[in-house]
């Protein structure tokens, strides 16, 4: 007489799908879902549609001088009927199959529509960057490399800021990922890494980077790389890279051989007399002035420190050129050197404009403005006993 075999305990059951015949497996599924009514019952949650970006109103004169230089290809009347289509497309996510049917069915190419993205952002318009970073993320889709290169550089400036939400972080991580991809083809892309890889500590990547970027005819790649290796101690290798930059016309490039000159005779004071760079075309004063210039406000105050005891007019005309960009000691050099020259009333306007400042150059801006008061009462008191 055979026993029943007894049943197996639920816990031993194991379902192995790979082994069981097709049919058996169809017949086991249902009783899966069973088991799980509510997961069956689950509503989808709604899809809330994305808001259309607001278009942004291009003025008249913003894009005609590009136009016209050929630096832009597209018209400013043109350039307006692209921004109002793609603001109303913005509905949908960046991507490349949306910037690929955006430019056909305009006729435009996507290093135009970045060339246009890049000109509209100069223009800082109020409300405009939302509309704006969707169609640079677009182009960035497209593979445009200077797209990729602005586009890391406004995220990274985002999430710095802090209080970034974590979609902007991740879409910052994604757009790294395509920077590293196009940054060894691309001089642009190479700079930014150098930044990105600067910030992040990396101090020999960033050095790799930015001699690339100077390779590939980024000026400010040579002086970034001259700035690193000065500040490591590798003054000769920071001086050639400088000479390099100054070279191709770089303005901070001329101020920091300048600067390298002077480290290197150890004086300002007759360096004017040093020697002569080959392939730059000047010497310590001409390096400086070629600096200030082009704008290093820095130099421009070295320029009127300079020449403060040799000719007060130029000294003057420098110290006003820096001061006019807000430089803090060129201000109050400006203040004492026109009230040392009995000029009151644009000496107070200067002291005033240092006395508003923090710190010490604050206290010198209070300083001067008194001694001016004083100078202003005994001019009175001397036209009164005249008369």
């Amino acid at each position: 007489m055979f026993r029943a075999a007894a049943p197996l305990p639920l816990h031993r059951l194991c379902l192995n799908f790979s082994s069981c015949p097709r049919s058996v497996a169809s017949l086991l599924l249902p009783q899966i879902r069973a088991a799980h009514p509510s997961r069956s019952n689950r509503s989808p949650k709604p899809v809330v549609p994305r808001r259309a970006a607001v278009a942004m109103e291009i003025p008249p004169a913003a894009l005609l001088s590009a136009y016209k230089s050929g630096a832009s290809p597209i018209s400013p009347s043109a350039a307006q009927a692209l921004i109002n289509d793609y603001a109303g497309r913005t509905t949908s996510p960046p991507s490349e199959a949306l910037g690929e049917k955006f430019c056909s069915d305009h006729g435009v190419t996507p290093e135009a529509l970045t060339i246009l993205t890049h000109l509209l952002l100069r223009l800082n318009a109020p409300g405009s960057l939302p509309l704006l970073r969707h169609l640079l993320t677009t182009c960035a889709h497209m593979n445009v490399p200077s797209a990729v290169v602005r586009l890391h550089t406004l995220l990274t400036a985002q999430v710095r800021r802090g209080g970034a939400s974590t979609m902007a972080e991740e879409d910052l991580a994604a757009v790294t990922k395509r920077l590293a991809r196009i940054a060894p083809e691309h001089a642009g892309g190479a700079f930014r890494m150098g930044e990105s890889t600067e910030m992040a500590g990396e101090l020999d990547r960033a050095e790799e980077w930015f001699e690339k970027a100077g390779q590939g005819e980024v000026m400010e790649g040579w002086v970034r790389l001259g700035i690193l290796r000065r500040n490591r101690g590798d003054l000769q290798g920071a001086r050639e890279v400088f000479e390099k930059a100054a070279e191709m016309g770089s303005a901070k490039g001329c101020y920091f051989l300048a600067q390298a000159m002077g480290e290197r005779e150890g004086r300002v004071e007759g360096a004017e007399e040093g020697e002569y760079i080959k392939g730059v075309g000047g010497k310590w004063l001409g390096l400086l002035t070629r600096a200030g210039a082009g704008g290093v406000v820095e130099a421009a105050y070295e320029l009127g420190s300079y020449w403060r005891e040799r000719e007060t007019k130029f000294a003057e005309e420098w110290f006003l050129v820096a001061a006019s960009q807000c430089h803090a000691e060129s201000i109050v050099a400006l203040a004492q050197l026109l009230m040392e020259k009995g000029n009151i009333s644009s000496a107070k306007i200067w002291a005033q404009k240092a006395a508003n400042l923090e710190g010490e150059v604050g206290a010198y801006g209070m300083e001067i403005l008194q001694e001016l008061s004083r100078m202003e009462k005994e001019k009175q008191e001397g036209s009164h006993e005249e008369s």
